[in-house]
């Protein structure tokens, strides 16, 4: 059982400001239950635009501590792990330059930030992400082929601080080519 939904208001024709919630149950049981939270804002100008959202989710998870006689059960707990971020976004469109052939080119800049208090506890495939805190910056040029398909050219810079984890910091540089349609 779970529910739900997203409320917004649209300040016409430029701004729109949202919140959303979520909460529900996620185990085959019932007894383990999630939540998330989302406020996003969108600003639409003539030739460029800025959005941006702040979420969080908490999941409980359910372990058990390794047992002191061999055979025997160790003790059943419950823990809350939250995450938490936000990012903003910004889009310039070239065509305000009044060049023809700059009108399917826009320049987009995005930051993002995100951090969790997972603390490796539980030993599953995500053990590594104990306590991660990370940030991302994207630089891109996106060429729109139609109003619903675009490529794109970025690159991006990612930082993770994974300290609680043994494995140090991570830095992940890259630059890609994209393929996106959309509706």
């Amino acid at each position: 059982m779970a529910f739900g939904g997203r409320v917004a208001y649209a300040f016409l024709p430029e701004w729109e400001i949202g919140v959303s919630y979520y909460s529900g149950d996620y185990s085959s049981d019932g007894d383990l239950n999630y939540s998330a939270y989302n406020i996003d804002f969108n600003w639409v100008g003539s030739y460029a635009s800025v959005r941006g959202e702040i979420f969080g989710s908490s999941a409980e998870t359910e372990g058990e501590t390794e047992a002191e006689v061999e055979g025997e059960h160790g003790e059943e707990w419950v823990k809350d792990f939250d995450k938490n971020g936000w990012y903003i976004q910004g889009t310039w469109q070239a065509r305000q330059l009044g060049k023809a052939w700059l009108n399917p080119i826009e320049l987009v800049v995005r930051y993002s930030d995100i951090e969790s208090d997972f603390d490796g506890s539980i030993g599953h495939a995500f053990e590594e992400d104990a306590g991660k805190m990370g940030s991302r910056i994207y630089y891109g040029i996106n060429y729109w082929l139609e109003p619903s398909a675009v490529l794109k050219l970025g690159a991006e810079s990612t930082s993770i601080d994974n300290e609680g984890s043994g494995h140090g910091g991570i830095v992940d540089d890259r630059v890609f080519l994209q393929l996106a349609f959309g509706f």
